[in-house]
């Protein structure tokens, strides 16, 4: 299965760089991937602004607090049983999930 899954994206993957529209907007997006790589590199703290870093600390608060509050809920619930049946992922790897 995992074979021939393999084997169909690999045709896809061909067929998409022999097009010349979709190349060009693959070596866009990596051009852009290597200015904001490039950016985020070069960066240090001191140079973001104190709104920014005001802001990025609220929403990553209020992701936490999301994450938190909605660990028990039914989305949440469905997700850590459909993981934990997972072959890939072994009961072991989540210790968070015995609670």
């Amino acid at each position: 299965m995992s074979f021939l899954w393999s084997y169909q994206e690999q045709s896809r993957r061909r067929s998409r760089l022999n097009d010349p529209l979709e190349h060009k907007s693959a070596a866009m997006v990596d051009s852009i991937q290597q200015y904001l790589a490039t950016y985020a590199s070069n960066l240090e703290f001191r140079d973001i602004d104190p709104p920014a870093i005001h802001a990025a600390k609220v929403r990553i608060i209020d992701n936490l607090g999301a994450l938190i509050g909605g660990f028990h809920e039914e989305p949440c619930e469905i997700a850590r049983k459909r993981g934990s049946s997972s072959p890939r992922l072994r009961r072991r790897d989540c210790s968070w999930y015995d609670h």
